[in-house]
């Protein structure tokens, strides 16, 4: 027998390649055989690898990229490759594979401000059309794209996002006043351009959108709460209150009232606060009349002056004047009415005092004109001395 024309006595065959076997035998008999040792391969053609890959193809002449490959050597450049294994007789196999960037970027992923792009055995880098450096920090808000380079006309695109460093917190409520700050992007507030780092104190529901690198725009809604004092929701006052509100349009009950002031009329009372795009708060409250000369279920004697100003009084359903003597003798029930619906009710007695009443007797004679001459009548009257 004869190998690729070479006499073959039962030798183990592990040399990739093309094959002749050539079998002779008596009387001239000849037989051929046409035969392949392939390669044991651990990849597919059109492979992709993340970061390396190792290839162990032995008994055949490798070469990477047109270059001698040694089996079982790692693989780290970033790109597409080309493998050719070349083996006796004329054999050749091609296999074509890629290696993928090994990287910290993922694509469309947001990152926050300082990010620095982490990726080995490349070309080249670019950033937005800009050559990046490795360990670069990226510090501007925006969109970005970054393209990966490798060998034999490799490339590879990502996209991602730096977020604008703000230390406004979307749908937060700041009171009084907020002052926006970030050092990686411009501002607006409500579509108007904002100078970063000034206070803003337009009370109101409002809008921030973060300008960026390639048109990035990232928006989040806060609001401005008023600085109120004097007054608080859900409150009992009594005799006036000092209220001031900063920075917004005061109603009062419904109607339009300075931002500060004093109120003394009794009664349940609303003040409104509005400000910018739609925003509206209210603050009810009750002011309670300052009662002097009455307490409930007490007993008084002879006359009560009463002492309830800024409300409208009555005692058993008839108009009192506020500060005015009152004498009559029996049970009472005085009525307080105040703003919107406000009614307190006071219950009381007037009776005489206890000094002791005595009877004073005055006889007087009244000289009457009878026929029989002049005659005098006594008359009692009796008064009551106290």
């Amino acid at each position: 027998m004869s190998l690729n024309g070479k006499p073959y006595n039962n030798e183990l065959i592990e040399a990739i390649g093309n094959y002749v076997l050539v079998i002779n035998g008596t009387g001239g008999y000849t037989q051929t055989l046409n035969f392949q040792i392939l390669p044991k391969l651990q990849i597919a053609d059109k492979a992709v690898f993340y970061g390396t890959t190792t290839i162990n193809i032995p008994n055949a002449l490798l070469k990477l990229n047109g270059e001698d490959y040694i089996s079982g050597t790692k693989i780290t450049t970033i790109g597409n490759h080309r493998l050719e294994i070349i083996g006796v007789s004329g054999y050749k196999a091609i296999i074509e594979f890629v290696i993928t960037p090994e990287i910290n970027v993922i694509n469309n992923e947001k990152y926050n401000k300082g990010f620095i792009i982490d990726v080995e055995n490349h070309l080249k880098l670019d950033l937005n059309g800009d050559i990046y450096e490795a360990g670069e920090k990226i510090n501007r808000a925006g969109n970005y794209t970054l393209t990966v380079y490798g060998i034999n006309d490799y490339q590879k695109t990502y996209n991602f996002v730096i977020l604008g460093d703000l230390n406004i917190e979307a749908g937060g409520v700041y009171t009084g006043d907020v002052t926006p700050e970030i050092d990686n992007g411009e501002i607006l507030i409500d579509g108007t351009p904002h100078k970063v780092g000034t206070k803003y104190a337009v009370v109101g529901h409002h809008e921030l959108t973060i300008l960026g690198v390639n048109d990035y725009k990232y928006t989040l809604s806060f609001t401005i709460a008023p600085v109120v004092t004097g007054v608080e929701n859900g409150k009992d006052y009594e005799g006036e209150v000092h209220y001031q509100v900063e920075n917004a349009v005061v109603k009062l009950n419904g109607e339009s009232a300075p931002n500060s002031g004093i109120i003394t009329s009794v009664g349940h009372h609303t003040i409104t606060i509005t400000g910018t795009n739609d925003y509206e708060v209210s603050i009810s409250f009750t002011l309670n009349p300052i009662i002097t000369g009455l307490k409930d279920k007490a007993v008084y004697y002879d006359k009560l002056i009463i002492n309830i100003p800024n409300s409208k009084l009555s005692i058993d359903g008839k108009i009192y004047k506020n500060g005015t003597p009152y004498e009559k003798i029996g049970k009472h029930k005085l009525t307080i009415t105040g703003e919107n619906g406000y009614q307190q009710e006071i219950e009381f007695t007037l009776k005489y005092s206890n000094k002791v009443i005595t009877e004073q007797i005055i006889i007087i004679a009244i000289p009457v004109l009878m026929i029989s001459g002049l005659t005098f009548i006594a008359i009692k009257l009796r008064r009551k001395v106290v």
